[in-house]
């Protein structure tokens, strides 16, 4: 063995590192992958567990804003003092040279410090282009990509960032304070050295480390009091070599040097972004790529071990498999992934692109030997490139490593008597769908069975070998490889993003961090307690003078026990609503009274049902209370046209697309007076009904009750006549009406049009196509325009006239039939909410200017810069709604932008901010659903570039961030441009619920006059 030379090099810090703490049921993740062995596993997770990670239960609960890619794992420190606060502390990287500090418990997106190694326009990151070609495996900036490393002992972290200064590139140590994130005492320090070597890229004698091509792709590790920092090169540009250089953590001073390869090429360390294995004495294991290899001085595609000291590096030992020339033909880098150093034995256990994994005795790696018979055990897996690299877990079967590579299924091995089980343990069902396979974590409780969780970061559906794919997080019970979660499941809630390849889950304290490529940190978690609210029935006819009684259902969600008080808004004066009782604890039942007052006018009104629990509130299901002395049933009404046909349906049968009871039969071909309808339940509805037809007849299909029955008989017309129903009397309200249609064609295709019209109806015509030879036998198909048996119609009336008028057909004898109707109340779905805050503009949007990425009228304007009590808003359709708007801002402002109706109106004027303040907008009120949530947001910035944070927040809303950029020198002409971490007019959210607050905080900006502007919103409905 020979030492490393030592060389002129930078940078250091330190003391004693301790790489994984637990501590009161917590860990610390100091380090990349957890400890210094890279388990990859926190053993100590108590509050995630297979039983509460499903679709149900857990789900992404926010996002936390950065400015860049994060390539580097996240680190955690609990119980970090800050600003004189005690918190758990996330630490974040990024490839733009930025540096936060967020608290890992809180969906703030204001970082509780920030530092930023740029200066633009001389100190920036550098471009890959500058480098390589642009989107292969880094797409954008180079800044900080290695996973830091924090010492605990000394509360500092180490990381190295890259920069551009005036058309130089640098590379930096840098030492930083966890809690301020300052530089430690002679923090920064340039990184360089050299070796001696005759590589090409030298002068004959001496190699010289550049800091243009090297990639600091693997993770930072400390041990012994030493900083170590690995290098490879972009994409194997040449010249380049693999380097190790080691920092005193204390004086900053280097220690050592070492080139993988100083008289050739290559030979990088990457390791798929892990740090390299450090074993009980602190000796630390690097496994290099591609490269020369002559075992004296270059150690290409080969694990290497190194005693570590202030003193330097000493090279103790090396393994390299036979193939190792054949690897580096085929571009097998061996360091594809790194090792880790199996718990309880000597045992080091990896492999990389070749798709082997290696199992090496640690205190004998055995050099270079044919056959590789010095390895202790060889395992091809599938001949997918290992690059996530294995995981470790002692579970309640027993030792188990869990890999998950290229082209294959996560895979877990049994361990024992210092061997892998040749046959998978357990396996998984899902194909990895390329590059780069799973980046693996593990978290349990120790060994207790059902608490284990194998978390894997991965693509979802293509290989990501180059660019940016779309990624998913997944969960996998560790006992039996069954997938219990995926971020896909609920999409719209979860889904992850763009993939942060090689960047595992990191789980701690019930919560898993993961970076996507679209500047956030994903943040999953089970979903706080909650309850839900329903009432039964969802109407009643009640008398003047007369009251009814309601069941109100408050059910427990996930173990909710606190306090819900119920409350109804909505009635008219009068009329009076009590509980009894008026709360519940997690979940019951409560019997809820109207009582109407003899005073009050017939008609219909609904109620607003509401359970309270704390700042918690959730809106129940539409319920209708119809006053009359008739008393008119709401339901469902239904009329069966008996046509020919002398079957009678009974009352409990059901039919119809909507499946009811209760159907009205009807005989005769003309009835002129009104006859009465009842509706499902057999109470009078109000309503009545008249025809007029030309005859009746029936299809020649077998009476059976239900379906068959409703649909055999019918009204029929001549080829010249036309069919007619009338229904009068309906509570004025929207319905779903479907007609049935089915003749006796025989051998001929007819098609008949039907017709629906009336007062506030939009008359409107749809083609039924009655197909040769066929008859109704059970399936519905609805006709527009085409083949089926029913066509639907949706209107808003107190009542309609229906026509049946024959049209084409493939015989002289045409014909429309008309076997039945239905009358079904509809709730309408809400209409799009748009509001304009007029802020410093001369005047508001008139009612008929269309505005919005989703073009609506009657726009809600809001002036002012703060409003404390409600304003009620109208739909686009100009109709009231039951929401409201409240907000608060520092001032009211305009763009200098021409007036103009529509567009240019609304983005004139804006609520405004200082640099320090922030402005919130509240809606509430909204009805239950699921929204797209559009802000506004173009400031009078003149020559700066601003750029603002918006949140939206809420009960039951996943809290989530979007920054959005206003570029200098640009105010809105007429074209809406989505910012999504980037430059904009406008962000959007989707959330479901009632109502939600949104808060515009002002961001980083090339002025110190920071600002957030909010110039309109717009709630849709998600269809």
């Amino acid at each position: 063995m020979r030492p490393s030379t030592n060389a002129r090099l930078i940078v250091g810090l330190g003391a004693l590192l301790l790489l994984r703490i637990v501590l009161h049921g917590q860990v610390n993740v100091l380090t990349n992958r957890y400890d210094s062995p890279r388990t990859g596993a926190n053993l100590a997770e108590t509050k995630l567990t297979t039983a509460n990670v499903n679709v149900a239960r857990f789900a992404k609960l926010y996002s936390l804003p950065v400015d860049g890619a994060v390539y580097g794992q996240p680190l955690y420190v609990k119980g970090v003092t800050i600003g004189g606060s005690v918190r758990n502390v996330l630490y974040v990287a990024t490839m733009n040279d930025k540096v936060y500090a967020f608290d890992a418990d809180s969906p703030s997106p204001t970082p509780l410090w920030q530092r930023d190694f740029t200066s633009p326009p001389t100190v920036t990151p550098v471009p890959i282009t500058d480098i390589v070609a642009a989107d292969r495996n880094i797409v954008g900036n180079v800044g900080i990509q290695g996973t830091p490393v924090i010492d605990l002992a000394a509360s500092t972290m180490y990381l190295v960032a890259r920069t551009k200064e005036s058309g130089q590139y640098v590379q930096r140590l840098h030492a930083m304070s966890i809690t301020t994130g300052q530089e430690r005492t002679a923090s920064p320090v340039t990184i360089g050295g050299t070796v001696s070597g005759k590589a090409l890229d030298g002068n004959g004698s001496v190699v010289t480390f550049d800091p243009k091509v090297h990639v600091q792709r693997a993770g930072l590790a400390l041990t012994n009091g030493v900083v170590l920092v690995a290098w490879a090169a972009h994409e194997d540009v040449t010249p380049s070599h693999g380097w190790i250089i080691g920092f005193d953590a204390a004086s900053l001073a280097p220690v050592s040097v070492f080139a993988v390869t100083p008289d050739a090429y290559l030979g990088g360390i990457w390791q798929g972004g892990r740090a390299p294995t450090i074993d009980a004495a602190g000796n630390v294991y690097f496994v290099t790529g591609n490269g020369k290899w002559d075992g004296v001085r270059n150690f290409g595609n080969s694990v290497l071990k190194f005693a570590v000291s202030r003193s330097g590096l000493t090279l103790l030992d090396y393994f390299t498999p036979t193939n190792e020339v054949q690897l580096s033909a085929d571009d097998d880098d061996l360091g594809g992934s790194g090792f880790t150093l199996l718990p309880g034995t000597n045992l080091l256990l990896g492999g990389g692109k070749e798709g082997v994994l290696y199992l090496l005795n640690k205190d004998n790696l055995g050099h270079k030997v044919s056959g590789d018979t010095q390895v202790v055990q060889k395992m091809p897996v599938n001949a997918g490139h290992v690059m996530g690299g294995p995981v470790y877990w002692n579970s309640p079967a027993g030792a188990l490593v869990y890999n998950w590579s290229e082209n294959d299924v996560l895979k877990s091995y049994r361990l024992s008597n210092g061997l892998l089980s040749a046959v998978p343990y357990a396996q998984g069902q899902v194909l990895s769908p390329g590059h780069p396979g799973g980046s693996l974590t593990i978290s349990a409780n120790a060994s207790l069975a059902h608490t284990g969780i194998v978390w894997a970061s991965m693509p979802t559906s293509q290989d990501n070998l180059h660019g940016r794919v779309a990624g998913i997080l997944r969960a996998y019970d560790a006992e039996t490889l069954a997938e219990i979660w995926n971020s896909d499941q609920n999409a719209a809630r979860d889904r992850l993003g763009s993939l942060m390849k090689f960047v595992p889950p990191v789980d701690v304290n019930g919560r898993v961090y993961l970076p996507n490529q679209d500047n956030q940190i994903a943040v999953y978690g089970v979903l706080p307690s909650d309850f839900a609210v329903t009432v039964a029935p969802g109407g009643r006819v009640i008398p003047p003078g007369g009251s009814a009684t309601f069941s109100v259902t408050v059910s427990s969600q996930d173990g909710f026990a606190d306090r819900v008080d119920l409350s109804a808004t909505g009635q008219p004066s009068g009329t009076a609503i009590s509980f009894n009782p008026a709360s519940v604890i997690g979940s019951g039942v409560v019997a809820m009274t109207v009582t109407v007052p003899a005073t009050a006018p017939t008609g219909s009104f609904w109620l607003d049902v509401r359970g309270t629990s704390g700042v918690t509130i959730h809106q129940a299901n539409p319920v209708v209370v119809n006053v009359n002395t008739t008393g008119a049933g709401l339901g469902a009404i239904s009329v069966d046209f008996a046509g020919a046909s002398s079957a009678v349906m009974a009352a409990d049968e059901s039919a119809g697309v909507s499946a009811t009871a209760g159907w009205n039969h009807v005989t005769g071909a003309v009835r002129t007076s009104p006859l009465s309808l009842a509706d499902e339940t057999g109470t009078p509805s109000g309503a009545t009904i008249t025809w007029n037809a030309s005859g009746i007849w029936q299809t020649p299909v077998t009476d059976q009750p239900g379906n068959r029955r409703m649909m055999k008989g019918y009204l029929d017309t001549t080829s010249s006549s036309v069919s007619s129903v009338t229904v009068a009397g309906l509570t004025p309200r929207s319905y779903d009406i479907y007609v049935y249609a089915d003749g006796d064609n025989s051998a001929y295709t007819r098609t008949g049009e039907y017709t629906i019209s009336g007062t506030g109806i939009t008359t409107t015509t749809v083609r039924l196509t009655d197909a040769a030879g066929v008859n109704f036998s059970s399936t519905f198909v609805q006709a527009a325009d085409s083949p089926g048996n029913y066509v639907k119609f949706r209107v808003n009336a107190g009542g309609f006239r229906l026509t049946a008028t024959p049209g084409t057909a493939s015989t002289a004898t045409r014909r429309a039939p008309l076997s039945g109707i239905q009358i079904i109340p509809v709730t309408d779905p809400p209409a799009t909410i748009s509001v304009n805050f007029v802020g410093g503009s001369t005047g508001g949007m008139g009612a008929t200017e269309t505005a919005g990425v989703v073009s609506a009228s009657r726009w809600n304007n809001a002036v002012g810069a703060a409003r404390s009590t409600a304003l009620p808003l109208v739909d686009e359709t100009g109709a009231a709604t039951k929401a409201s708007i409240t907000w608060s801002a520092t001032s009211a402002w305009a763009t200098p932008i021409s007036d103009a109706p529509g567009n240019l109106r609304m983005m004139k004027g804006y609520l405004d901010t200082t640099s320090t303040s922030a402005t919130t907008v509240t809606v509430a009120g909204l009805t239950s659903g699921t929204y797209n949530v559009y802000v506004y947001g173009d400031g009078d910035n003149r020559s700066y570039t601003r750029t603002a944070v918006y949140t939206i927040s809420g009960a039951g809303i996943a809290t989530t961030a979007v920054k959005l950029t206003d570029a200098a020198n640009v105010n809105f002409a007429s074209t809406f441009t989505q910012a999504s971490g980037s430059a904009g007019n406008y962000v959007k959210f989707t959330i479901t619920g009632t109502g939600f607050t949104l808060t515009a905080t002002p961001g980083a900006a090339s002025t110190a006059t920071q600002r957030a502007p909010v110039n309109g919103i717009q709630i849709v409905p998600a269809m």
